[in-house]
């Protein structure tokens, strides 16, 4: 089945939030990507978009299940754009760590995952994931971040 025709796996609850998906998404690039876990490799939180973890927080006085990107899973391009974001957010947030987790999955991706966005400058981008897409079978690695 092509990319067209694979429903997102949040289809139905994003079908409400305007602009959402994004229109500019593509196959994310083949190949490894990064993502901060926790130290239980088979926590749900290392799998699920932060709209599903925790649906009543708010962003900017915003439910978090009302804002798009938060349905998308957040990787970075290496593991060392992931290291630095943790280390530079750790000079303004101790707890950085505490909340997206001390750990890594190093997971492979291509194109019948999901629909990505553009990674930023930092490396930085999000997956919006299909419904046949399981993270937890593409995971390569899960270790501590060593930072």
């Amino acid at each position: 089945m092509g990319a067209a025709a694979q429903k997102l796996k949040y289809a139905t609850q994003i079908s409400g939030i305007k602009g959402c998906p994004p229109p500019a998404l593509s196959p994310p690039k083949t190949g490894t990507a990064f993502r901060f876990a926790w130290s239980d490799k088979n926590a749900l939180k290392n799998f699920v978009p932060p709209a599903l973890i925790d649906p009543s927080r708010l962003i900017g006085g915003t439910p978090i299940n009302m804002c798009c990107r938060y349905f998308a899973l957040s990787f970075f391009t290496t593991l060392d754009n992931l290291r630095l974001r943790a280390t530079n957010g750790l000079k303004t947030n101790p707890n950085l760590l505490k909340l997206l987790g001390d750990h890594f999955l190093e997971a492979q991706l291509d194109g019948a995952c999901g629909l990505a966005t553009q990674p930023s400058d930092s490396g930085h981008f999000g997956l919006f994931e299909f419904d046949s897409f399981k993270l937890k079978s593409a995971v390569l690695k899960h270790e501590p971040l060593g930072i």
